[in-house]
């Protein structure tokens, strides 16, 4: 056992000689056996002179050896021989009997050797080759794996015996260097209870998870199931959240590259694939009658929702990509990110302030969008309660500046990205979405057949740079406490490529004027998160990490609502996308509009007065 294992050790070259050696004691010796069967004993010597034999054994070993080297039976790696490979040396094994009959002809005539013995030979070569190899993994593998690897490795079970769990495996075990010892698999299938994979045990079901790794003891946990939902992965999860182990899962089918599964995919479990919800199927045609070979400009571009924008708008194609921000480094990340993906549109990239309406008006003029995806604004709900008039110059002004630039310049389509914190708003930074949703509005309404002003309105997106969730990662790798507001706050999550495809979606069937609310399914509980997080960290809670209670923050709300309470709402042909019907905008809402654009506002009443005065529905908080 430890010579096969030093031999499966050793460099490519010493292993190509003992290969090639290999195959020509199997030609010797499958010839010499060939001649014994055939004349049906041992001793040969007294049928077949010893000179006629040895010479016969000799061309017949020299001849073969030369056509496997031909069909390079030397270069398949043994630990992984597979039906291929058998294929291979069944059709090399035809070609060397053949030839090897040919040559001792010219050689002797075949005197004394029957023409029989080369079918029997070709049976013995392919036996000794194939069997051969086989065998040699068989070995090398039950040692390595079950005896060398045990004990010495990360012991892992993975949930799914299906073809993902099936490749995981091969890999796990064929590869030496890597640190993990599965010990069986998990899989809900009723046709494979009882039954072993690679002769280990499918030990059971989901549900029986618990008991088994009470038994066996193992250490991670591989979800090898590319097509699992969220609600798959949150039972394998739940099932196991207080038996404090470690879960990797593998991507989804349709992100894997090239099919292959690799250990090398295997990543951490996110807080994502638990509150992932159902895949969005996008009308494509109306998406790329919308971008196809048009100029596209995107502001706040290297933001969570903005970059996402470009990336999935790159896949229809447009002409041209305008790449605008703020940040010069959130610009340069997205410049880059866009150039490696080699799209076909060109890409431009350039530093903007929304505010500036004559760098804004000179983008417009010099380069002419022809679709306006407007995503720049401030969002941190705490800090604009600081600083409420910079909350109106960023989502209002701003937003106003880059729309009227859009009309100006004759854009046939502006998109603006709101927030359901629009809805009824307790805090400056939604109450200025609002405002903003109704310039937007108002020149729509104001200036029909021109350009489409469309607004989408959505919750909070997964792992965005503002959320909750970079937060509670940055507490549990600290060492806690994870710091949860209120043990009522609730939120509405999506993901951020559903929200930026829903967004196109979104723009390629409005007519102008709409608000589109999307549906977010059910909100989640704030404190179920962290407790989901903590879990999936491997730590206890309590004992690893506490949750602490810090209470609501400046213009926080226990509950976000998508639609206002004397809104309704229309049906759209799209199952996720719903159209707000909003109160019309009174032409005493259009002149306030104007004066808090032109920050023209009476000293004599503060800036939350007049907000209120636009947005009755607003009711500032006091905590």
């Amino acid at each position: 056992m430890k010579q096969l294992l030093a031999i499966s050790r050793l460099g490519s070259k010493q292993k190509t000689i003992i290969v090639l050696a290999f195959n020509a004691i199997v030609s010797f010796i499958a010839f010499l056996f060939s001649l014994m069967i055939r004349f049906g004993q041992f001793d040969i010597t007294d049928l077949i002179p010893t000179h006629i034999l040895f010479s016969s054994l000799f061309f017949v070993a020299l001849s073969q050896s030369f056509v496997f080297y031909f069909f390079g039976i030397h270069k398949g790696i043994i630990r992984f021989s597979s039906i291929p490979d058998l294929i291979q040396i069944f059709k090399a094994a035809s070609i060397a009997t053949i030839t090897s009959a040919f040559i001792l002809f010219f050689v002797n005539r075949l005197e004394f050797i029957p023409r029989t013995s080369f079918v029997i030979d070709w049976i013995f070569l392919i036996f000794g080759l194939g069997g051969g190899r086989f065998f040699y993994r068989i070995i090398v593998d039950t040692y390595v794996y079950n005896i060398y690897a045990k004990g010495s490795k990360e012991s892992v079970l993975i949930v799914g015996a299906g073809v993902a769990g099936n490749q995981l495996f091969r890999e796990i075990r064929n590869n030496p260097n890597i640190n993990y010892y599965v010990v069986g698999f998990i899989d809900d299938s009723s046709a494979l209870r009882g039954k072993s994979l690679h002769n280990l045990p499918i030990l059971g079901t989901v549900k029986q998870l618990p008991t088994i790794i009470d038994k066996i003891g193992v250490q991670k946990i591989f979800i090898a199931i590319p097509s699992a939902n969220s609600k798959q992965i949150k039972n394998i999860v739940e099932s196991c959240k207080d038996l404090n182990l470690d879960f990797k899962t593998l991507p989804k089918y349709q992100d894997l590259i090239d099919g292959k599964i690799e250990v090398s995919q295997l990543r951490n479990l996110k807080i994502e694939d638990l509150l992932g919800r159902e895949t969005v199927e996008l009308d494509t045609k109306g998406i790329t009658q919308l971008l196809k070979k048009k100029i596209i400009l995107i502001t706040g571009a290297g933001g969570s929702i903005g970059s996402e924008l470009c990336v999935q708008i790159s896949k229809f194609t447009p002409q041209e990509i305008i790449l605008t921000d703020f940040s010069e480094y959130n610009l340069y990340q997205i410049d880059k990110k866009l150039k490696n993906l080699k799209i076909k549109s060109v890409i431009t990239s350039r530093i903007m302030d929304v505010r500036d309406q004559k760098s804004v008006d000179q983008l417009f003029e010099k380069l002419k969008p022809e679709v306006v995806f407007h995503t720049a604004a401030y969002k941190h709900v705490p800090l604009m309660e600081d600083v409420p008039q910079e909350a109106i110059r960023t989502n209002v002004i701003g937003t106003s500046i880059v729309a009227k630039a859009s009309l100006q310049y004759c854009a046939e389509t502006f998109i603006m990205v709101s927030t359901d914190k629009a809805v009824n708003p307790t805090n400056i930074m939604g109450a200025s979405k609002r405002i903003a949703e109704m310039v937007c509005n108002d020149l729509h309404f104001n200036n029909p057949g021109m350009t489409k002003f469309i607004t989408v309105r959505f919750g909070n997106v997964l792992g965005s740079s503002g959320s909750v969730i970079p937060l509670f990662k940055e507490q549990i790798e600290s060492g806690g406490p994870v710091t949860v507001t209120h043990p009522e706050i609730n939120r509405f999550f999506m993901s951020i490529p559903e929200a930026a495809q829903l967004i196109l979606q979104s723009a390629s069937i409005g007519e102008g004027g709409e608000i589109f609310v999307l549906e977010m399914g059910e909100p989640i509980k704030i404190i179920d998160l962290a407790r989901q997080m903590i879990q999936l960290a491997g730590l206890k809670i309590d004992e690893d990490i506490k949750i602490e209670f810090c209470g609501l923050r400046p213009g926080e709300k226990l509950y976000e609502e998508l639609l206002a309470d004397k809104e309704t709402t229309v049906e759209t042909r799209h199952p996720k996308l719903r159209i707000a019907k909003v109160r019309k905008i009174t032409d005493q809402n259009s002149e306030l509009i104007q004066l808090l654009l032109k920050e023209k506002i009476n000293e004599k009443i503060t800036l939350n007065d007049f907000i209120i005065k636009l947005v009755p529905e607003y009711i500032k908080t006091s905590n």
